[in-house]
């Protein structure tokens, strides 16, 4: 056992600290920016590990991720990253409150105390008083917010306005509160800081715009899409180490991968559910079930579809995460608490499954092994995010890479020295 792992684990025998930072990411690609915030994630929190919990196959904003995600979580781990483990797809697609469940509520139940995240400014402290407000909401902030989706806003609209009405009887800014609630990094600090409300948290500011150009040296994920779509080489503006693993990817013919499937795949899905079937979904509340049954029906394209659903009070986003989740069939309610691990340093594995071993939270290194042994509520989540996996890989330019299964053989251990990339 390296010195390094065996002082680590004997720190946890007579301290409840856990010896991880947590970073909730997509990594959509991970570029400089990512890499910085790793390093100054340890930095701040005097941590000497860092643990990210990642969207897998989806992202948050309803769509398919560029690269798969081991491929994502290997590039994590060469920019400084020492585990990443998969967040849940039904936390993936769910609405930020949902989402911040399935990752800072996940690594505060397995004994992780500390978490770190991008912020486009918003002062802590008024971070903070924007969760206790929304995690324990007196009645008028309550009936404010009501009276908003009742008038026809959009949740986020009816929330600004309801945090606003609350914001001088709790000691909030008012401005703050419009900044921080229109701009999507502080808008889920303050849903991490409602899930998990013991973590000590550690902002890094964000140094780009979301849809800015950056200079080379930090850009922004969504930029870097733009320009990986239209065939443009991106590699600079990614973090150095993580280079390689990009480029052979691409190399390999795995990507990069468009947000959706193809037209008539994504149709085709939709169109096999009922309406009935549809408000099942979730996110297909409050009579959208049968404008998405329509509008399936009678529609050429996805664009389409979500063109023709569309209003006020449904915004683009949440009918995006909508019509994944009917797709690849997500249920209703959050999924059980577990680390499946897509990437991790052999030298951390030990210090990792003590973490879960103390805190309960099953370890998933290999899920094809472990099945006999996890929970049927697990089994059935590991599947589940295999099967989005599964569809993602349908999506690569080469033909020969699109083999399923890839969940229940790719080796997620990363030898110290060994190749960033299987």
């Amino acid at each position: 056992m390296p010195g390094s792992q065996r002082s680590i684990l004997g720190h946890m025998e007579k301290n409840a600290a856990a010896p991880f930072v947590g970073i909730v990411s997509e990594y959509n690609p991970l570029h400089t920016g990512h890499q910085h915030q790793i390093a100054r994630a340890r930095a701040l929190s005097g941590k000497p590990l860092v643990l990210v919990c990642m969207s897998g196959a989806c992202v948050q904003r309803g769509e398919f991720a560029c690269l798969d995600k081991f491929t994502r979580a290997r590039m994590a781990i060469a920019a400084g990253a020492d585990a990443v483990i998969e967040m849940p797809i039904q936390g993936v697609l769910a609405s930020a409150d949902g989402f911040a469940s399935a990752s800072a509520g996940l690594m505060a139940a397995m004994g992780v105390d500390a978490l770190s995240f991008g912020s486009e400014g918003t002062p802590i402290r008024q971070l903070a008083a924007l969760a206790h407000l929304v995690s324990a909401p007196p009645a008028a902030f309550s009936c404010a917010l009501r009276q908003g989706l009742d008038a026809g806003l959009g949740y986020a609209q009816a929330l600004e306005a309801a945090c606003l009405g609350a914001a001088d009887g709790v000691g909030l800014s008012r401005e703050w509160v419009q900044f921080a609630l229109r701009h999507p990094n502080d808008t889920l600090a303050i849903a991490y800081m409602a899930s998990a409300p013991g973590m000590a948290f550690y902002p890094v500011a964000r140094t780009h715009p979301h849809d800015a150009p950056g200079d080379g040296q930090a850009t922004s994920a969504s930029h870097l899409r733009g320009l990986l779509s239209a065939g443009k080489d991106i590699t600079p503006s990614l973090a150095p180490p993580a280079r390689d693993i990009f480029t052979k990817a691409l190399a390999l013919g795995d990507g990069p991968l468009p947000p959706y499937p193809p037209d008539a795949l994504a149709l085709w899905l939709l169109r096999r559910l009922t309406p009935q079937a549809l408000e099942a979904v979730p996110g297909m509340g409050e009579g959208l079930a049968n404008r998405f049954a329509a509008a399936a029906a009678q529609s050429g394209t996805l664009a389409d579809v979500l063109e023709r659903v569309q209003t006020r009070r449904y915004p683009r986003a949440r009918l995006r995460r909508a019509a994944l989740c009917a797709m690849l069939g997500v249920p209703a309610g959050p999924a059980p608490f577990y680390a499946r691990v897509l990437a991790i340093r052999r030298e951390v594995i030990e210090v990792l499954d003590a973490l879960c071993r103390r805190s309960g939270i099953p370890l998933v290194l290999q899920p094809g092994r472990q099945r006999m042994e996890l929970a049927p509520e697990v089994n059935n989540s590991i599947a589940l995010c295999a099967r989005a996996h599964d569809l993602h890989v349908l999506m690569r330019p080469n033909p020969g890479r699109r083999c399923a299964g890839e969940d229940y053989t790719i080796n997620p251990i990363i030898s110290e020295g060994g190749p960033p990339y299987a």
